[in-house]
């Protein structure tokens, strides 16, 4: 008996000096949380909840769960933002720039202030989406199964120059000439057609739940647009720059360059998969106290093979820009 519990002491506390380390080891970098969570993180949320993390099944309250239509958005920037509003009052209302009124100057009705990040730093955006359709999660015991479809589309470019910020860009005099980083921006428009499958096994603290989901992809569309190199911009106006130069190259296919017939056609496949794990302490009425979990998603690739075009831009004249 005093062997057990020894034993069970000696696990709770390598299990306690793991966590300690972990948490240590995150202090030192900047997390952020609470970011397109919506409908994933609700115990009665089915099939949506393992999206998040695959493990997420075994705490689902439901025997059984069909989903027939669900959608889905989310973005954010560190260039611009828009003032104490929401977003139905926002696409209501008259945009009115910060940088055009004065500082003591307070909003009308019916409008809503833009203004820009002040911070000399790099510059990022980042915009996707998803519609999930008709989709299934089920359990067996300890055993869960799911299938599901969703469309999802995703753009991204994350190491804009920071001379390339509205304010910073404001104060570089008219006509002298700055350096910016070589950037690339790349978005893509998919379909994925996928299998669930977890696993919960009781432990003496609650249970541990692993998890995966197995995808195949449809490439609907893409585009990247990269700058090639380090380029050497000047404002000539308030609201122009010139380009001292161009090379940049753009890649995508043939419906986002011409504008037309951006449909449901696959223009090229893949797979790809999700993982995840998670500790649940459960208390004695059978729910739990804690879920910590850990997921790494959307690994896998999709290679276009089908109605791509590549477009090089290469320029010795100056070029203006309207900013």
């Amino acid at each position: 008996m005093q062997r057990t519990i020894q034993a069970f002491m000696n696990t709770h506390q390598y299990i306690l000096r793991i966590f300690v380390v972990v948490l240590l080891f995150l202090i030192p970098f900047l997390c952020c949380s609470q970011e397109q969570l919506g409908l994933r993180m609700d115990n009665y949320q089915g099939i949506h909840s393992v999206f998040l993390n695959p493990a997420n099944a075994a705490t689902q309250e439901l025997g059984w769960n069909l989903n027939l239509i669900a959608a889905g958005a989310f973005v954010e920037n560190n260039y611009a933002f828009l003032k104490n509003t929401s977003f139905l009052k926002a696409i209501n209302s008259n945009i009115v720039y910060a940088s055009d009124v004065p500082p003591d100057w307070t909003p009308e009705d019916g409008e809503v202030v833009l203004d820009f990040n002040e911070m000399d730093s790099k510059k990022f955006v980042d915009f996707n989406g998803f519609i999930t359709g008709p989709s299934f999660l089920a359990h067996l015991n300890e055993h869960h199964f799911g299938v599901f479809i969703n469309y999802r589309f995703h753009g991204a470019e994350q190491d804009l120059d920071q001379d390339l910020g509205y304010y910073t860009n404001s104060n570089i005099p008219l006509g002298q000439p700055f350096d910016v980083d070589r950037t690339q921006f790349a978005a893509m428009l998919w379909r994925e057609i996928g299998i669930h499958y977890s696993y919960s096994k009781a432990t003496y603290f609650g249970e541990i739940s692993i998890g995966t989901n197995l995808k195949y992809l449809n490439g609907l569309e893409g585009l990247v647009a990269d700058s090639k190199q380090i380029s050497i911009l000047q404002r000539i106006a308030l609201e122009e720059l010139e380009a001292v130069g161009v090379d940049a190259e753009i890649i995508a296919t043939s419906p986002v360059l011409d504008q037309d017939n951006i449909a449901d056609q696959s223009r090229g496949n893949g797979l790809g998969m999700d993982f995840g794990i998670s500790a649940i302490f459960r208390d004695y009425e059978d729910s739990y106290r804690l879920k910590i979990g850990l997921a790494v998603n959307d690994l896998g690739k999709i290679t276009f093979d089908n109605a791509v075009e590549a477009h090089v831009f290469q320029s010795l004249n100056d070029i203006t820009f309207f900013k």
